[in-house]
């Protein structure tokens, strides 16, 4: 309270962290030093500052790994709160939208948190073996979804935007931004995408040098990263062009 000369403790969980990240850069850009003057510590819980992997999907296809792990109960699920309907909701949330990963193929396409497996460790874009310390070099691309299906004909392809990228096998997490930039085009969520406030990556801390910032992450649950689809038989405005596939 600025009354007792204290100075505040935020905290954010999830989104949350998203959140007060946003509020602290606008604060500042409200009145500059503003943070250093009223902010203690940022405690960040679980915060997604680069966006999550499962957020792309469900504004491509409006599946996650969540939607995907319930496939023996996909034909009620489907004609209750089918993909389409999935997909129509969690485009019209600006929090997904905030949520897409941020930073591009720089950040998400070297692989660096891929887990190595038993008796390997990461080290920089390698995995080594523990004792020897002999590397075998990752893939420095690793590809958001890869397609399961055969590439489409031209004539199965309606859209120009779809045409424009359902050909590609894999796509990085570059491709599945510029599409869902280009398909959305129209809708808030690309709105969101060029708002700055919330991306970690070209927004940086207000300056304020007594601010102590605490991350709190939970290890050891894998998580999703990359998916498998597979393209619909045509495209138009009311059809889904990709669903995620069983592989």
């Amino acid at each position: 309270s600025a009354k007792a000369g204290e100075k505040a403790v935020i905290m954010g969980h999830s989104m949350g962290g998203q959140a007060v990240f946003a509020f602290l850069v606008w604060a500042d850009k409200q009145e500059v030093g503003w943070c250093e003057k009223f902010i203690h510590a940022y405690v960040d819980i679980a915060g997604p500052l680069l966006g999550l992997p499962k957020a792309a999907s469900a504004l491509l296809s409006g599946e996650m790994k969540d939607t995907n792990a319930l496939a023996p109960f996909s034909g009620l699920i489907e004609s209750l709160f089918g993909r389409r309907r999935r997909h129509d909701l969690f485009s019209s949330w600006g929090s997904l939208w905030s949520m897409a990963p941020m930073g591009g193929d720089a950040i998400w396409g070297v692989g660096a948190d891929i887990d190595c497996g038993p008796g390997r460790v990461q080290s920089g874009v390698a995995c080594s073996n523990e004792r020897t310390d002999v590397g075998t070099k990752i893939t420095p691309n690793v590809p958001f979804l890869t397609f399961t299906d055969e590439t489409p004909q031209t004539a199965d392809v309606v859209n120009s935007t779809y045409a424009k990228y359902s050909r590609k096998k894999t796509w990085t997490y570059a491709d599945v931004m510029s599409y869902l930039e280009e398909w959305k085009n129209g809708h808030r969520g690309p709105e969101s995408l060029k708002n700055a406030w919330n991306d970690v990556t070209k927004e940086p801390l207000p300056n304020a040098p007594s601010l102590n910032v605490y991350c709190m992450y939970g290890v050891g649950l894998p998580a999703e990263r990359m998916f498998f689809y597979r393209r619909g038989v045509k495209d138009t405005d009311n059809d889904m062009p990709f669903v995620m596939s069983d592989v």
